[in-house]
């Protein structure tokens, strides 16, 4: 009987890891389009709460997005969770040099994605077809550095509150946000699946040493008569 607990027990945890590996996709979604106010405008900010508890950890996050008119260079974007804040855009572009930004008119579907490595800010003309891009990540967007990547969410709890936020940081060039998703792939607490499929490998055990009994009734009748 140990053997068998001992085998159930290393199959539950081989499956959950398994499970865990993979996780699930929650995907959030805009309701319709908006103008982004502009500049001073306060910008355009939206929220959804991510209600699954199960699910306590974030594997990765992909943001995707539609704009349309304006100047590119003008845009600042984040998404933010508890005390995490992502930099989706800054100013792309824009710099020491050029802080005005790429001229560009709109992002078509781009996708912004903890999983990506070639940066939105040094991209003039982004497409579906080049992405998925990393966020930009910076908090300034003379800043070399970028901290504020979609990475910031890796293994977080993703239960609660999430804001979007747009806005447009320089006068004149009016964009309206078209759309936007947020995917979050999540995966549950491993110790929860494991027990979970251990109950169910154990039920399972059960079930077939009661249908082997009915099927081998004088079996058993031999071994009390032992």
């Amino acid at each position: 009987m140990k053997n068998w607990i001992s085998r159930l027990a290393v199959t539950a945890g081989l499956v959950a890891a398994a499970t865990a590996a993979h996780g699930a996709v929650f995907p959030f979604n805009s309701t319709g389009s908006t103008t982004i106010p502009d500049y001073p405008g306060s910008g355009s900010a939206a929220q959804f709460t991510f209600n699954a508890s199960d699910y306590t950890s974030i594997e990765s996050i992909a943001v995707t997005f539609t704009t349309v008119g304006g100047w590119n260079g003008d845009l600042y974007a984040y998404v933010s969770h508890g005390s995490g804040l992502a930099i989706l855009l800054n100013r792309v572009g824009a710099g020491t040099g050029n802080p005005d930004g790429y001229g560009t008119s709109g992002f078509s579907s781009i996708t912004l994605s903890s999983l990506a490595t070639s940066d939105i800010h040094g991209v003039a003309s982004p497409t579906t077809f080049d992405g998925p891009y990393a966020a930009d990540g910076r908090l300034s967007y003379t800043d070399t550095g970028r901290l504020n990547t979609l990475s910031v969410f890796n293994n977080v709890d993703p239960n609660g509150a999430w804001t979007v936020y747009f806005a447009d940081m320089a006068a004149l060039n009016t964009s309206t946000l078209t759309s936007w998703n947020v995917s979050i792939t999540a995966v549950p607490e491993p110790v929860n699946v494991a027990l979970a499929i251990f109950a169910l490998l154990i039920a399972a055990t059960i079930a077939v040493a009661r249908l082997r009994k009915i099927r081998n009734p004088k079996s058993e009748i031999r071994k009390q008569d032992c």
